[in-house]
């Protein structure tokens, strides 16, 4: 039997994400993904701010742009303020903008974690309950709350889903926000002194 991953109606076989990471996972790429897996995956944009996307950038708009044969789509989002957070999927939802939300708890970057967001957000726990309540209530009041059994709330004509409790709910793969380094070339200098036979 093939495994999958569900997210809510959503069903990824094989269960392989692609990241979002920040310059990389455009469309272009994400086209380039989804040609070479035969369309079969997850493919998730790029990180975007909360507050830029509310604020409509330009750039951010342009970022969250999606092919027509991107299905679902997948939008992943960073923001450490509840309400701007739960403003962002309430525009996504209302606008139908993805069909799928990733909201972002695990980037090391120290520009992000140095703001409280990525993977800082989990050791605040008040502040990450707070921004999973609103994200969930934002989704939520888009269309009139609507609930499955696992507690994820939706749109009902354009699925948004959001955890209801906790990022470790569902299992889920990790989300990176920015590319490795590519492994070096160059071999690595002996440590220590050679042993005498």
């Amino acid at each position: 039997m093939t495994q999958q991953l569900a997210i809510g109606p959503h069903t990824v076989r094989p269960p392989v994400v692609l990241a979002p990471m920040a310059g990389i996972t455009n469309a272009p790429f994400r086209t380039l993904c989804r040609e070479f897996s035969g369309g079969r995956g997850l493919f998730v944009s790029e990180m975007i701010t909360t507050r830029a996307l509310v604020e409509r950038d330009a750039k951010t708009m342009r970022l969250i742009r999606f092919d027509a044969s991107e299905k679902p789509r997948s939008i992943q989002l960073y923001g450490v303020d509840p309400a701007t957070v739960g403003k962002a999927v309430r525009m996504i939802a209302d606008e139908d903008l993805a069909d799928h939300i990733d909201l972002n708890f695990g980037c090391p970057v120290p520009k992000v974690t140095r703001k409280g967001g990525g993977s800082a957000l989990p050791y605040k726990r008040p502040l990450l309950r707070a921004i999973l309540r609103e994200a969930v209530t934002g989704a939520g009041r888009a269309a009139g709350d609507d609930e499955d059994a696992q507690g994820h709330r939706r749109r009902p004509h354009s699925p948004i889903w959001t955890p209801a409790a906790s990022p470790w709910r569902r299992a889920s793969p990790p989300s990176p926000c920015t590319a490795a380094p590519p492994p070096s070339t160059t071999a690595a200098p002996p440590t220590g002194r050679p042993s005498r036979g």
